[in-house]
């Protein structure tokens, strides 16, 4: 769990710097909501659970695990550093998440609390309240769902920027972007250590309001762009907690109006979401790969023993590649030729060397003696060049793979 968790974190943080770097161009080539569509990426790879893959077994693998063993003094009570960390996470997570709901209760309940409904013909069955906790409209509600617009909202804006300010709340909570505002502080909220996760919480929150204009707009005449976007400079709302829509504030006019001038057509729209897609199917792929799995236990001898098992396969082609967790999970047994080499040697006084090295073929039926002597070979220039081996144990197998590897060639 411990590894999945930081697997997720680490791709899903990737994805966040790969999502800013993109958004600019591609709003400008392809419209917000393409733009808008990239932030799928990072949540989807943040929240997918983890996932076992059915590898197929390989033409050949080569498994390499090393012991080393040392003595060690072990600290009686002492808890993993890695469970320090897990739990110092957890814990940031769950008071971030707590913080920031409590102060949206309280807003919400401040809001209902001093406002006044208004009548909701223009909102179907979305209510709307004139409060004094907004300056300018905002979309709120999960379940049940609101509108708050500020006490002077009828004598400031004209009949047309109410109903352009409104429709514009009302696009929120059909498109769901409550939902996703909220997912967006639960990401944010499992990212809590990470400064850049803050800075694309606020991108993101812009992007959405973005892509609510550009579905608003889409198809209406110049005179109803204009009368909207005099609404907004109207509208420029100061903080609100961060589960809540607005139509905008004072730090994004300028974009949001920019963003406004720019069309794109029915072509450009649909390539920019295909991007989005490919980008969130690709990051469902990327995952931190499995170079070494390292494992650390205390022999009753009071030893500390530290063990890497790394395992290599190569495909049909003959290229060479290192296997990921969730493929040397589901590695099966060897049910082909193998040959298996032990070291042990004690280079210095304080440290055990023991190796082990499988080397496994697929299927007798469809690999020749020569065949496997060349994989042989090809276990051995690995040994040779593997950094973390002793000279003494690459000595020992290397002349034991030279044996095995003659008696093949030799038909025996």
């Amino acid at each position: 769990m411990t590894s999945w968790i930081a697997e997720n974190l680490a791709a899903s943080a990737l994805l966040i710097a790969l999502v800013l770097l993109l958004r600019t161009p591609v709003a400008r080539l392809f419209g917000a909501r393409a733009a808008f569509a990239l932030w799928l990426a990072p949540l989807v790879r943040l929240l997918v659970p983890p996932v076992r893959v059915d590898a197929p077994m390989p033409d050949i693998f080569i498994e390499t695990s090393a012991v080393a063993a040392k003595a060690a003094a072990p600290v009686q009570g002492a808890l993993p550093l890695t469970t320090i960390l897990l739990a110092v996470w957890a814990a940031g997570a769950v008071v971030f998440i707590v913080v920031h709901w409590l102060a949206y209760e309280r807003f919400v309940t401040r809001a209902v609390g001093n406002g006044r409904r208004l009548s909701a013909t223009r909102t179907g069955n979305v209510g709307v309240i004139a409060t004094s906790a907004v300056s300018g409209p905002a979309a709120a509600g999960l379940i049940e769902r609101r509108i708050f617009v500020p006490l002077d909202f009828a004598s400031i804006f004209s009949p047309e920027e109410q109903e352009l300010a409104l429709r514009h709340e009302l696009l929120h909570h059909r498109r769901g972007d409550l939902w996703l505002s909220s997912a967006a502080l639960l990401v944010l909220g499992l990212h809590w250590f990470n400064p850049l996760a803050y800075v694309a919480h606020q991108v993101f929150r812009r992007d959405l309001e973005a892509a609510c204009d550009a579905d608003l707009l889409a198809g209406t005449a110049p005179a109803e762009r204009a009368t909207y976007a005099s609404a907004i400079v109207k509208c420029a709302a100061g903080p609100i907690p961060r589960p809540l829509c607005a139509l905008t504030d004072t730090d994004e006019l300028k974009g949001r109006l920019k963003m406004m001038t720019l069309k794109h057509g029915f072509a450009q729209r649909m390539f920019g979401s295909l991007l989005a897609v490919s980008i969130a199917a690709g990051g469902l792929m990327l995952a931190l790969p499995a170079v070494a799995q390292t494992t650390t236990t205390t022999t009753p001898d009071g030893k500390t023993v530290v063990e890497k098992r790394k395992i290599v396969l190569k495909d049909a082609s003959g290229k060479e590649r290192e296997l990921t967790a969730a493929e040397m999970a589901k590695m099966p047994k060897c049910q082909g030729q193998k040959f298996e080499i032990t070291s042990d040697k004690t280079p210095a006084k304080a440290k055990v060397e023991r190796q082990r090295i499988v080397i496994c073929a697929k299927d007798n039926k469809h690999e020749s003696n020569a065949e496997f002597a060349e994989s042989l070979q090809k276990a051995m220039d690995r040994i040779q060049a593997d950094p973390d081996m002793s000279a003494s144990s690459k000595a020992e197998m290397t002349a034991k793979l030279q044996a095995e590897i003659a008696k093949l060639r030799a038909g025996k």
